[in-house]
């Protein structure tokens, strides 16, 4: 399931809750006894929770398509609720550049990774989110390609609004709650916005290592006639980002020449 229990709502909507009294006693010498019921049901309560699953802004690099923020919207209200959804990096403010948000996916297996294959591609409305649950939703953006610096942020903004209704808390919906009851908005005003981000990363440093072993015709490592060289070459790229157009240039030594099909890159 993409729900999960997360705290406790309250009394669930729709619940009957009936009060009866009883008065008995003496009349003309008979006993007599006398019950009255009244019951109402619990209004359902709006209320909903958006928070950013991503711990820090999201490395990328200019160009890039398809970078994934992480949502989550919660229903923290006391019945079923869906929601509709909305993204942009336009005009929010506060950033170096805006994010193309070009596609929301919903998490349809609860793992909260996003995996295209298996996730549900968002066109209208994420489907019931039960009292406490929750679903994972996937902001999908691309980078403008012009020239930026390392540590600019770019922002985008979810919005998640109650199908339901929306309006001020204590704002009465008559007949809109669970099973014909009434439907109270809550603080949250059946609606919420959060922000993610995105940072130009760049790679701070590119090593690279080279290590030779000899064998010999003889079981040896001694560097005579007829021996064979290994050379190893490992590079190692720190910091965040990506290293572009990288070329390693290694000229096969003098008085010695190359031994076809023994060139490999990563074992293969």
């Amino acid at each position: 399931s993409a729900w999960t229990i997360a705290h406790v709502a309250g009394t669930p909507a729709g619940t009957v809750i009936t009060n009866t009294v009883t008065v008995s006693g003496m009349l003309g010498g008979s006993g007599f006894t006398l019950n009255a019921s009244a019951t109402f049901p619990v209004a359902e309560r709006l209320e909903l929770v958006l928070t950013l699953q991503d711990a820090a802004p999201v490395g990328v690099v200019p160009g890039q398509a398809n970078a994934v923020a992480t949502f989550r919207i919660t229903n923290t209200g006391n019945g079923n609720d869906a929601y509709t959804l909305s993204g942009t990096g336009a005009g929010i403010g506060g950033d170096q550049f805006d994010p193309l948000v070009t596609a929301l996916y919903l998490d349809a297996n609860g793992n909260g990774t996003f995996e295209p294959a298996a996730d549900l591609l968002y066109s209208t409305g994420t489907g019931t989110i039960a009292a406490d649950g929750f679903r994972t939703v996937f902001v999908l953006s691309s980078m403008p390609a012009p020239s930026l610096a390392s540590g600019d942020l770019g922002t985008v903004n979810l919005t998640a609004v109650a199908d339901s209704g929306t309006g001020p808390a204590g704002t009465v919906l008559a007949g809109a709650g669970a099973g014909g009851g009434d439907a109270v908005i809550g603080n949250s005003q059946g609606t919420r916005t959060t922000a993610g981000s995105y940072v130009i990363a760049s790679v701070s440093l590119v090593n690279l290592a080279k290590a030779s072993v000899v064998f010999d015709p003889y079981g040896g490592n001694r560097p005579q006639p007829g021996a064979v060289i290994r050379y190893t070459l490992t590079a190692t790229v720190t910091g965040a980002g990506t290293a572009n157009n990288v070329v390693v240039s290694d000229a096969v030594p003098a008085s010695t020449t190359y031994l076809p099909g023994t060139m490999t890159l990563n074992g293969a």
